[in-house]
């Protein structure tokens, strides 16, 4: 049963005032055929990031527009750009899983330019996650690469990834097309909620050789296929058109 936007709308509200991590005073909230759209202002990264999230639990939802600004802060509050700059490497320099030596973090007017490599796409995430939870911080401007240790076939990569999706229960492979050239997935088709959109992106995030993920999944009723399950795609597929 489709809900109403009303209603979607309501409980995304709802959610934002219960979430802690956001000032929902400063958000609004707009709800068509689904889709919605986040716009207002918060005081970080963090809470912009956590307002969308919030609005993606919400049964109905199929897609987010966060439209929502950082609010920069009070003059006399606001850390300097070196100060910033300083946090955001000692937290990623902290953190057990990043290799701090092969990254650089320049900071101006609050927003955070990240260049360097790793060596999994995960990680590129989570460097950009762990600068937005730096104070003073109004935006991260994420420019790693991705250098893989190994060489990896664009084949098994994909075979990797629907293998993954596989032995995940939120997600029917069947209705998921993945396709990988050069190291980048590209994810297509429609699934029925956030929980299955949320395991294939994650297939694909932590999967070995993947240097960048392009997701084009919709939330919705799937299509039913006829004939034999899908196949992962060859070493040379061909790429989608660009959404932009």
């Amino acid at each position: 049963m489709q809900i109403a936007d009303e209603q979607i709308k309501k409980d995304i509200v709802n959610q934002l005032y219960w979430d802690a991590r956001v000032d929902a005073s400063d958000v609004n909230v707009e709800v068509s055929g689904g889709v919605v759209i986040l716009y207002g202002t918060v005081p970080n990264s963090m809470a912009r990031r956590a307002a969308e999230s919030d609005a993606w639990t919400v049964p109905g939802t199929n897609s987010v527009s966060n439209q929502i600004a950082v609010a920069p802060m009070e003059e006399n509050e606001a850390p300097s750009d070196r100060e910033v700059e300083t946090a955001v490497k000692a937290v990623l320099g902290a953190h057990s899983s990043i290799d701090s030596s092969e990254l650089n973090a320049s900071v101006v007017g609050g927003m955070v330019g990240l260049e360097g490599k790793v060596d999994e796409y995960w990680k590129t995430l989570l460097a950009e996650e762990l600068a937005c939870g730096v104070r003073g911080v109004g935006g991260v401007t994420n420019k790693l690469t991705v250098v893989p240790k190994d060489s990896f076939m664009d084949r098994t990569v994909a075979e990797d990834i629907m293998a993954a999706m596989e032995r995940n229960a939120s997600v029917n492979s069947e209705h998921v097309t993945v396709r990988v050239e050069d190291g980048t997935v590209t994810l297509s088709g429609t699934v029925p909620h956030r929980d299955a959109y949320r395991a294939a992106q994650e297939a694909a995030m932590y999967t070995l050789g993947v240097m960048q993920v392009k997701n084009y999944l919709t939330i919705g009723t799937p299509e039913v296929r006829s004939g034999c399950a899908q196949k992962p795609a060859g070493d040379q597929p061909s790429r989608p058109e660009e959404e932009q």
